[in-house]
């Protein structure tokens, strides 16, 4: 009998996943410690402990989104799905922010944390989940994930797609074992020419693939005003800048460049809200050791002109960008691909970022054609951009502007989506499921 490649390369990765496994209790238990959060976790994405879902929450769509901005949108998409009653929607994510913005979701049945690409463990959710459908937001392509549900019928979509440089050159050095996942994928809307261009090249159906754009610039907009912020986080007259989603290995800089703008603008607040909650003390601890003073959020402290208002906290970064003059969004100066710029320009505030912009490619550079947006290479340029636009609100007012004007420019992407997205769920929602996982 002969043994396809795909099976043999599958069965090759199923090998390498099996040899890792004794690996993975011993790092999930350090992980979830360092984390502060218990360990289960890992125990549910093998599938375990899971239980059953009611039968009023399964057969509907599963919507899977790895962490805080994919759930954002995963967010929307559920909202919709719900108002074109195709039934009910379990939403699952891979990070701990994710999940907690996930549970917090009216829109949705259920939250499960994504499983593990382990034939068992996928076997075990989609028995659990039961879905119709499954929409993954981004870039969520897992063999055996992919493979058992073309087996159970269960068409997949792949929205917001996006496929970097460094993705695709591991897709295409495993092209035996990825070409069958891209080619089994129903729907694959993607951000730009070049992510459809490197979808077809991976095994993407040619008619299945459409140029959406990013749904991240369809967000909304946030609903708290300035003065409303303010009050809220008690920052009184004080002008300040935002240092969001900041990873390790930047706060040095961030506050540096702090340190060099309160030259220029003395009460100047800095709102610092690191992007993992397990470094809120190291983070604090390093604003003490620069000797600024440090005000808490989570303990409803006042932060003193000139100081740093730590966002110890989650879900509030969106809202609290309206009220800044400018704003540097992290996971850019060193090398973790960027965060979301898209938040604060959409509040109407420039934004700083540094050149590691992978994850964003494509909206930083519509960005800075636009005038919102300044790349900086390294601590020096970050503490002279700092301390002008500190200096110069004119300018910080300009930028604000020309951030808000771009996003509004390239919104659209949720109703194409939506367009394409909606008559594939349709169609799986009025058809039998080919076969029930035991």
């Amino acid at each position: 009998m002969e043994i396809s490649t795909e099976s043999l390369s599958r069965a090759a990765y199923c090998g390498m996943l099996y040899a890792a496994l004794p690996l993975l209790v011993p790092y999930g238990v350090i992980k979830a410690g360092r984390r502060g959060q218990p360990w289960p976790d890992l125990a549910r994405r093998l599938g375990w402990g899971l239980g059953k879902l009611g039968a009023a929450r399964r057969d509907g769509v599963w919507i899977h989104g790895v962490s805080y901005g994919e759930i954002g949108v995963a967010r929307r998409l559920a909202a919709r799905v719900q108002d074109a009653h195709l039934g009910p929607v379990v939403l699952s994510a891979t990070t701990a922010t994710g999940l907690t913005l996930a549970r917090s979701s009216r829109e949705v049945e259920a939250v499960l944390p994504f499983p593990l690409d382990y034939p068992f463990a996928v076997r075990r959710f989609f028995a659990a989940v039961r879905p119709r459908a499954l929409v993954l937001v981004e870039a969520e392509v897992w063999p055996n994930l992919l493979a058992f549900a073309r087996r159970e019928g269960v068409p997949v979509a792949l929205v917001n797609g996006r496929v970097t440089d460094r993705s695709f050159a591991g897709y295409t050095r495993f092209h035996a074992l990825f070409a069958p996942a891209y080619a089994g994928l129903s729907l694959v809307a993607v951000r730009e020419e070049v992510d459809a261009e490197r979808a077809r090249r991976l095994g993407a159906r040619p008619e299945r693939v459409l140029v959406t754009g990013d749904l991240k610039f369809d967000l909304p907009p946030p609903v708290s005003t300035a003065e409303e912020v303010r009050a809220e986080l008690r920052l009184g007259p004080s002008r300040l800048w935002i240092a969001g989603s900041t990873v390790d290995g930047e706060e040095e800089a961030v506050l540096s460049a702090h340190r060099a703008a309160l030259r220029v603008a003395p009460s100047l607040v800095l709102v610092l809200a690191p992007r993992h909650p397990e470094r809120f003390e190291a983070v604090a601890a390093a604003v003490r050791g620069q000797g600024l003073a440090l005000a808490r959020r989570s303990r409803k402290e006042t932060p003193v002109p000139g100081g740093v208002l730590l966002l110890d906290t989650l879900g509030e970064l969106r809202e609290a960008y309206v009220a800044a003059d400018f704003a540097f969004v992290g996971g850019s100066l060193v090398a973790r691909g960027g965060h979301n710029v898209i938040e604060p320009a959409a509040a109407g505030v420039g934004v700083l970022s540094g050149s590691h912009t992978l994850n964003f490619a494509g909206v930083v550079t519509a960005l800075v054609d636009a005038g919102g947006l300044v790349v900086v290479r390294g601590g020096e340029e970050l503490k002279q951009q700092v301390t002008g636009l500190a200096g110069d609100r004119e300018r910080a007012i300009a930028m604000g502007v020309a951030a808000k004007t771009a996003v509004e420019r390239n919104r659209g992407a949720l109703d194409r989506t939506l367009r394409a997205l909606l008559p594939l769920l349709s169609a799986a929602s009025s058809l039998p499921r080919a076969r029930r996982c035991p």
